[in-house]
């Protein structure tokens, strides 16, 4: 499998810099393995929430997130909060991929906020769902 070639000015020997938001989620963890292992990934840096001891990371693979040297950085922050955004994106320069697998998940919700699929918000700021049928 070849993976990502393409044109950037802050490619530097054909190879990537990749920023992973969320880089702890089911599908996250995939493609931060898998970016790993490719020899067109320059640098990985991954931002999440949770930290590998918590996010079901199997203990073989929790090496990977505890590296910090010039391919690898795994911060976690919390996306939501934007004096964490700063800090953490201040760790970084020049990335040329970044993908958003970030979400917020909240559980045990009542059902028909689970029907919604979007929302809006009126003059009070409470979230109204939209009837997009």
């Amino acid at each position: 499998i070849s993976c990502c070639a393409m044109e950037s000015p802050n490619v530097t020997d054909g190879k990537l810099r990749w920023l992973i938001l969320g880089g702890l989620g089911h599908i996250g963890k995939a493609l931060v393995e898998f970016l790993h292992e490719q020899e067109s990934t320059g640098f990985l840096a991954v931002f999440d929430k949770a930290v590998p001891s918590i996010a079901n990371v199997a203990k073989a693979k929790q090496a990977l997130y505890k590296q910090k040297n010039e391919r690898f950085l795994f911060v976690q922050t919390d996306l939501s909060k934007e004096t964490m955004v700063a800090e953490a994106f201040s760790k970084l320069s020049g990335i040329d991929i970044v993908v958003n697998l970030a979400a917020e998940l909240h559980y045990g919700g009542e059902a028909e906020d689970y029907d919604c699929l979007l929302y809006t918000s009126d003059a009070a700021d409470d979230l109204l769902c939209v009837d997009l049928g």
